[in-house]
């Protein structure tokens, strides 16, 4: 939802550009055949905005499979990829062995205010007190970005128990959150669900999430510890994931399964199908 955006994102002030883009929304929505609403809470806004819920359709964009290029595209991709990929993978290992394998919390993703991570580092200081050996790899986020992160992580004298990787591919992201105990989503607010969340719900490892609408909308106690947005909270809870490894196993269990149902490839064609059906 763009007139949302320019909301969130503060791009401009003028009522005059906000109503613009509500008008031209409501006319696209109004005059569509269909509409595909990727989360809960942007389908309700579609239902209400063109007044035919049955027009409208909650596809979630749940598919994480590797993008394939075409040959052409193969090496530019590759030298995206590169060398200096490989080098910031190897050392995010090294730093990974120097931690307690089965105490090492991941997130991957932009490291734009609205993520939270700094309150997330700030949550971090107060878990390497219990956990001394508990350790966060962060996956993402520009060299400025990952600068200034870096500096508040020093300040809270964190030294090695942070790790920033920089920037990295999808497929290698999730190599390494993979091979991480827990990982994490920390927004403070928002109702559109990221993209990684099902891609972290299908990948079998344990997930701490804020108690916002975009995560408990598709997220519950059963597929995650939720937490509230307090660094306070958000500490408290990854304590409790991070020392109850069955647990966070079981529940990291039940969300795959639950991907499984509801948000993988087959249940996505589904979803796709009835679209059609409709629209033909």
């Amino acid at each position: 939802s763009l007139p949302q955006q320019l909301h969130n994102f503060q791009f401009t002030t003028s009522r005059i550009i906000h109503r613009m883009f509500e008008h031209l929304e409501r006319s696209a929505i109004k005059g569509a055949a269909a509409v595909i609403a990727v989360c809960p809470a942007l389908r309700d806004h579609a239902q209400t905005l063109t007044g035919d819920s049955r027009k409208v359709f909650l596809i979630e964009n749940s598919l994480f499979t590797p993008v394939r290029f075409a040959a052409r595209h193969e090496a530019e991709a590759k030298r995206l990829g590169g060398h200096d990929e490989t080098d910031r993978v190897d050392i995010a290992c090294q730093w990974m062995n120097t931690r307690r394998s089965d105490q090492i919390l991941s997130y991957a993703g932009t490291l734009e205010v609205y993520q939270g991570i700094d309150r997330l580092l700030d949550a971090f200081s107060v878990v390497v007190r219990t956990l001394p050996e508990a350790g966060l790899l962060i996956v993402g986020g520009s060299p400025h970005d990952v600068e200034r992160y870096c500096a508040l992580a020093a300040t809270l004298k964190l030294g090695t128990a942070v790790h920033f990787s920089g920037q990295l591919s999808q497929p290698e992201a999730q190599r390494l959150v993979a091979m991480s105990s827990a990982s994490i989503s920390p927004r403070a607010a928002g109702n559109n669900t990221p993209m990684k969340i099902y891609a972290l719900m299908g990948s079998g490892v344990p997930l701490v999430a804020t108690r916002i609408e975009s995560h408990t909308q598709v997220l519950n106690e059963d597929t995650a510890f939720l937490s509230d947005v307090s660094s306070a909270g958000l500490g408290e809870t990854i304590i409790r994931v991070l020392s109850h490894p069955q647990q966070a196993k079981a529940t990291a269990a039940r969300a795959k399964a639950w991907y499984q149902e509801h948000y993988s490839p087959e249940a996505y064609v589904d979803k796709m199908r009835r679209l059609f059906a409709q629209v033909s």
